[in-house]
């Protein structure tokens, strides 16, 4: 797996979010071996777009791009990252294509579409899981 981060003021904060894509990648995706990942960490991205973040996925291969809010509480911060890799997993998989969910077309509500429900289901397991393996001190990292 390839990762670059841009838009960070610290090789503390690109480490971090390198740890958070890999472990996702590793639950979420074992088998995948040339995937590349790029984060852009976009200050006031909530503003413009009213998310804390976002998967591009164009559609070809195994290139996708996170953009991310760093102006998040630091649990809620890796929280939307591991939320984001799950959908990086569905694209990937071929689950989620455009408003279509594992081939069927879905006319609901964002919330209520079933790749946003897993994303939701899985981000907190994911955290867990995470912050259990780095045994990390949600207050002692800075973005």
């Amino acid at each position: 797996m390839y990762v670059t981060v841009e838009g960070v003021n610290s090789a503390r904060t690109a480490k971090l979010i390198e740890d958070v894509i890999q472990y996702a990648k590793d639950q979420l995706m074992s088998n995948i071996r040339k995937l590349f990942i790029d984060v852009e960490v976009i200050d006031g991205y909530v503003y413009q777009e009213g998310i804390n973040g976002e998967t591009i996925y164009d559609g070809n291969g195994r290139h996708v791009t996170i953009a991310i809010d760093p102006n998040q509480p630091l649990q809620e911060f890796i929280t939307t990252l591991l939320h984001e890799m799950v959908h990086v997993k569905q694209y990937i998989a071929g689950e989620l294509k455009d408003s279509s969910w594992k081939g069927e077309y879905f006319e609901g509500s964002y919330k209520d579409s079933p790749w946003e429900k897993e994303a939701y289901r899985l981000e907190s397991v994911l955290l867990e899981g995470f912050l259990a393996k780095k045994r990390l001190i949600l207050s002692s990292v800075p973005l």
